[in-house]
């Protein structure tokens, strides 16, 4: 692919994804900062955004809140990573089970899209996805600089 070619679709990939307000390509720059960050500072981020998600899921997710318990766990934001070890495995089975309940209350307030997995270990789960979730892995998908 010739570098014009390359050009013109990264170009029309950005307008596509801004027209839609979705910052693929701001997310990719994020990415190369964040890459060079040290060991510990990675550390530090990933242990908070783990405590994001763990927190956000026991405030506006009931069926976590009601699996946690039965599982004796109540939340606490983590101070290591280790930690998430205490969080029982959900199942597929159980989350097929349960999929219309593990929604979050505040759903409706949430950019996301209907998504599913491929069905390779079996029949697909079908899912709501994030759409920021969604602007990181495309982001993680554009080619790195040398």
């Amino acid at each position: 692919m010739n570098a014009l070619h390359r050009w013109f679709r990264r170009t029309l990939a950005h307008c596509v994804y801004r027209a839609c307000g979705l910052n693929v390509f701001g997310k990719y720059k994020w990415l190369l900062t964040t890459s060079s960050w040290p060991a510990k500072q990675r550390a530090e981020w990933r242990l908070q955004r783990l405590g994001d998600i763990l927190e956000f899921a026991w405030n506006h997710v009931p069926f976590y809140r009601e699996y946690w318990g039965d599982h004796r766990l109540e939340f606490r934001r983590p101070k290591a990573i280790e930690e998430l070890e205490r969080y029982p495995v959900l199942p597929k089975e159980v989350f097929r089970a349960n999929g219309a309940r593990i929604q979050p209350d505040n759903l409706n307030s949430i950019r996301h899209l209907p998504w599913t997995t491929g069905g390779t270990t079996g029949e697909p789960v079908h899912y709501k996805r994030d759409l920021e979730q969604w602007v990181l892995n495309e982001a993680f998908q554009l080619p790195r600089r040398s």
